[in-house]
């Protein structure tokens, strides 16, 4: 039986002058050997990725544990989680494209460690796309 919380916090990170910089977005799901547990910095346009990390997991150091990689991290930021025509956007993908139409939401997945990267790819999913839906829409409208 699979468990999700009903309730999850968003951190705002402000600037000197009380404007809200990024929305942070505590974040977790199944890999292959362990849940994996991080957060997403969103801009505040509700839609761009600005960081990600994360703070636990047990994934094989190497291949899975390869999350932990600031190179591959760092292929998240400027990803939209939101296509222009409102379909989801963000995806972690087999050779993603960084030139074509899927440059702006593809992230490569980890080479040879692809149940890792399906698990990180569908926490991402969940939660950006479906959880934290109803408050990133707010955000999109100005409405937070």
């Amino acid at each position: 039986m699979r468990v999700r919380a009903k309730n999850m916090p968003v951190f705002l990170a402000k600037n000197a002058e009380g404007k809200v910089e990024r929305y942070i977005l505590p974040f977790y799901g199944q890999a292959l050997w362990s849940t994996v547990y991080g957060y997403v910095a969103v801009a505040p346009d509700g839609n761009t990725i600005k960081a990600v990390t994360f703070y636990s997991h047990g994934e094989t150091p190497g291949l899975g544990g390869e999350i932990d990689n600031p190179r591959w991290q760092a292929l998240w930021v400027d990803k939209k989680i939101w296509r222009e025509d409102g379909s989801d956007g963000f995806v972690i993908t087999k050779g993603a494209d960084h030139v074509g139409e899927g440059k702006d939401y593809e992230v490569d997945a980890l080479s040879g460690a692809t149940l890792t990267a399906v698990g990180v790819n569908n926490a991402a999913h969940y939660w950006l796309h479906v959880a934290y839906k109803p408050f990133l829409e707010n955000v999109r409208k100005g409405e937070i």
